[in-house]
């Protein structure tokens, strides 16, 4: 009887390694394939965020530019710029506190006669953050009254007077505790961590005062702070009532700490103002405070 004849084993050895090959360039291929679908889908989003992106930029640039015409009618078109430098410097403190604290920003948006807003993605975690982040805003505007202040008083230039006056009114004024200002911030978080009915009624007391304040001194701006000030105290009093959303509140500490640098950097301010006000750039802030 015969047998057929064998193959050597280089073959099956030979056959193997084809079969290897062929497998690892099937699995590049479909690595290749689902990497391709991947980078495809980016460039898909890409192109349809770009435009979002580029209108959102180009808001920016048409608020800031309205702004500047707007401020450019009760000041000078230089003093106009001043203005909106101010009212960045201010922001731009809030939003670096912001993103130490972790939280998403979506920018500084300056408004037509009312200021500025640096605007978060997320809300604030606990109420020592919230106090911290606006507070944030009037301590790097005072600086920069303070540094204006003493550049006066080394060069007597009445420029710079008028700044430091203006720039101390503005962070005074964002001082008044009704919220959404910075200082309603900050008494919501000293009034809340008292206790969820401490800080409705105190909301609710400071924002018929800035009803008071704006309908004697006719400060229409409060027109606006107002009704964004009820969505705040109803959307504070809804979080509250969540028990499974508790915010920490401040200790006792904090609260005699925050309660202490809210009154001091309040009266450094109106200091600033009180010693620019030989000059009558700067004396007109006074007035404007004052009524």
């Amino acid at each position: 009887m015969t047998l057929p004849a064998q193959p050597p084993a280089s073959t099956f050895r030979h056959n193997r390694l084809m079969q290897e090959r062929m497998a690892r360039r099937k699995r590049r291929a479909e690595r290749t394939n689902k990497t391709g679908i991947i980078a495809a889908i980016i460039k898909i989003i890409a192109k349809l965020t770009a435009p979002i992106l580029k209108f959102i930029k180009a808001g920016k640039i048409v608020l800031a530019a309205a702004s500047a015409a707007a401020y450019s009618l009760i000041f000078t078109w230089q003093f106009a710029l001043v203005i909106l430098g101010m009212l960045v410097v201010h922001e731009y403190g809030h939003l670096v506190m912001m993103k130490r604290a972790r939280m998403k920003t979506k920018g500084i948006y300056l408004i037509p006669f009312l200021g500025a807003a640096a605007v978060a993605d997320s809300a604030f975690t606990d109420r020592r953050s919230e106090a911290v982040i606006a507070l944030a805003g009037p301590i790097t505007g005072f600086a920069l009254s303070l540094l204006c202040a003493l550049a006066y008083f080394v060069t007597g230039w009445p420029f710079l007077a008028a700044v430091a006056a203006w720039g101390a009114l503005i962070n005074l004024f964002n001082l008044l505790p009704v919220s959404p200002l910075d200082g309603g911030r900050v008494a919501k978080s000293l009034f809340f961590s008292f206790g969820s009915r401490v800080g409705v009624t105190a909301m609710a007391l400071a924002l018929c005062a800035g009803a008071w304040l704006g309908w004697t001194y006719k400060l229409y701006i409060f027109a606006v702070i107002l009704p964004l000030g009820l969505l705040d105290l109803f959307y504070e009093r809804r979080r509250e009532n969540r028990k499974a959303h508790h915010i920490p509140r401040l200790t006792k500490a904090q609260t005699v700490q925050f309660f202490g640098l809210y009154f001091a950097l309040a009266s450094a301010l109106l200091i600033v103002m009180s010693l620019m006000n030989s000059e009558p750039g700067a004396a007109a802030a006074l007035k404007a405070m004052q009524g």
